[in-house]
């Protein structure tokens, strides 16, 4: 019988998902931290953070590889450069990623997906873009509320095929 190989969970996102890393990455031999996760038996863990990433980047330079990686569940830490543009308003930037989940719930046979809140900063680039990261979280708050019974009924379908 071959051994099958563990699911993958995917990390993806901006300059935080990159520093995480590469902070777990320095302070390893200390025995606290694991690029694993600490669950290695259990999952893949891979990680897909730039900096600068926006969500509109993130799909034309990473969808490929997000793909690529066939996870079974995706964590997004992504929005808080689409704020950065003083432009940017945060109904248009919440549309964006309902946009790429709708997307990657299509695409990938996902078991699980987690969209982060966005982070307010200590030192905003502007006045006023905290104040947006909290409308931002709002929108996303209120549209995923309304998207669970259907994502709930997505997954079901998939679990329940896949115990016959």
């Amino acid at each position: 019988m071959a051994c099958k190989s563990p699911p993958c969970a995917l990390l993806v996102g901006h300059s935080f998902v990159r520093r995480m890393v590469e902070f777990i990455e320095r302070n390893q031999d200390s025995g606290f931290y694991s690029c694993t996760f600490r669950v290695n038996n259990s999952c893949n863990v891979k990680t897909i953070g730039i900096g600068g990433r926006t969500v509109d980047k993130l799909i034309k330079f990473d969808l490929q590889t997000i793909r690529g990686t066939a996870p079974k569940v995706v964590i997004m830490d992504i929005g808080l450069n689409d704020l950065c543009d003083k432009e940017a308003d945060p109904y248009t930037v919440a549309l964006l990623i309902l946009a790429l989940v709708e997307l990657l719930l299509k695409d990938l046979p996902l078991r699980c997906l987690v969209l982060c809140q966005v982070l307010p900063r200590k030192n905003q680039p502007f006045l006023g873009y905290n104040e947006r990261i909290w409308h931002l979280n709002g929108l996303l708050r209120e549209a995923v509320t309304g998207m669970i019974s259907r994502v709930e009924k997505h997954f079901y379908k998939r679990w329940h095929s896949l115990e016959r």
